[in-house]
């Protein structure tokens, strides 16, 4: 994302015309527009618009933690269960 978006910033996107910025890694980006949460990914910025390709919506910032760790499950499962097949 080339540093458009940073930490704190507050910007205008599709939801709200001001959406805080909680955390920004490479294209993705923690957003809240004051009534949900969004996880979204590939995060660009058009003039003074910012979108992005893909998103998750949440009620609670806690749900975003609750589903992460979930997939992290997942994956380890995943990974344990490729090992036992291996050997």
């Amino acid at each position: 994302m080339n540093n458009l978006l940073k930490k704190g910033d507050v910007v205008k996107t599709s939801l709200s015309g001001s959406t805080v910025v909680l955390k920004v890694e490479k294209d993705d980006a923690l957003l809240f527009d004051g009534r949900q949460f969004i996880v979204a990914q590939g995060v660009k910025k058009e003039n003074d618009r910012v979108f992005w390709n893909q998103g998750n919506y949440y009620d609670e910032l806690d749900d975003v933690f609750k589903k992460r760790a979930d997939r992290l499950e997942e994956y380890k499962n995943q990974i344990e269960d490729d090992w036992e097949q291996e050997r």
